[in-house]
């Protein structure tokens, strides 16, 4: 019912996009009665919630894969275990879609503190982010591959757009710098 709720939302609000987070897996999740996105985007895959996805991380890329329809682009958080990235290899072979995989040997780091990051990710060059962390740069990149996949697939996203929004996205009480000297952080 929430799901239908946000689609209605959706219709109404006019959304010329929608970033659609599938719950717990995919395969099985309500978010996925949805036809083939432009973009599926498949975050890195943990040991989470085995007792329903399976206790192995090759079964749970297997539901997680469930998003993936013919004619999307694919979009993967380069994995840790090649096992994992098979699973999604061979589904995107199966249905006809590209997999594009961020490669975070890309990632220069340029500048890093406690107030964001600067670094460069292939073409993109002098990314500023406010998160931080290595991961947090490795999720940019993730990011910085959807826009390829989604201008790819016909969308007109300006650099400076992708820049900027980059560069203003914060996550309030996660690791935040709320005031300097002396650098105080809250982290929740």
């Amino acid at each position: 019912v929430i799901t239908c709720v946000a689609f209605v939302w959706f219709l109404e609000k006019k959304c010329d996009i929608v970033v659609l987070e599938t719950g717990l897996g995919g395969r099985l999740d309500a978010t996925n009665v949805i036809p083939a996105p432009l973009a599926a985007v498949i975050c890195n895959i943990g040991l989470d919630h085995t007792a329903i996805l399976g206790g192995t991380t090759a079964k749970i890329a297997g539901e997680k894969a469930g998003i993936i329809k013919s004619g999307s682009r694919v979009v993967l958080y380069q994995q840790s275990e090649d096992a994992v990235t098979d699973v999604f290899r061979r589904k995107c072979a199966e249905v006809g879609d590209r997999l594009d995989t961020a490669d975070f040997a890309k990632i220069r780091v340029i500048g890093n503190d406690v107030s964001g990051q600067r670094f460069d990710y292939g073409k993109w060059k002098n990314v500023e982010i406010r998160l931080l962390g290595e991961h947090q740069r490795k999720n940019a990149a993730v990011a910085l591959e959807t826009v390829d996949a989604l201008r790819g697939a016909g969308m007109r996203i300006p650099d400076e757009a992708v820049y900027r929004g980059l560069a203003a996205t914060e996550w309030p009480g996660r690791f935040e710098l709320l005031r300097r000297a002396p650098d105080f952080i809250a982290d929740g």
